[in-house]
């Protein structure tokens, strides 16, 4: 899959982005960290956020279209989340704040057991 996604990105968030670094691209998902380039109150000032593209809606490997609905859901309602800057669902994107440290995946799938523990009960 292409970078084409960003756009949709900026879309709904509704001002430009730019690529600085693709983190994941995976069968499910595409996840890259962009900086914001125009100007925009929706990030509350933020000058990188995470851009994130769920494939697909119809993939079985997606719950039905249903990840991207638990993704918005956790970004709003977990308090350790990350803030939820935009979402569209019919162009399957979501742009979230960009936090520092390791991505969630990266602690499920390591070395350290007792972090994945902490991880998942948050």
């Amino acid at each position: 899959m292409g970078l084409g996604w960003l756009d949709d990105a900026a879309f709904a968030l509704g001002t430009e982005l730019s690529l600085d670094k693709v983190l994941h691209e995976g069968v499910r998902t595409s996840v890259a960290r962009c900086w914001v380039d125009g100007s925009t109150t929706a990030t509350a000032g933020a000058r990188t956020v995470i851009a994130k593209c769920f494939r697909s809606t119809s993939m079985s490997h997606n719950s039905g279209g249903l990840g991207i609905v638990r993704e918005i859901a956790g970004l709003g309602c977990l308090p350790e989340a990350p803030r939820l800057y935009a979402a569209d669902l019919s162009l399957g994107v979501v742009v979230m704040g960009d936090v520092s440290g390791m991505t969630l995946e990266s602690i499920l799938t390591g070395n350290d057991p007792s972090a994945a523990l902490i991880a998942a009960q948050m």
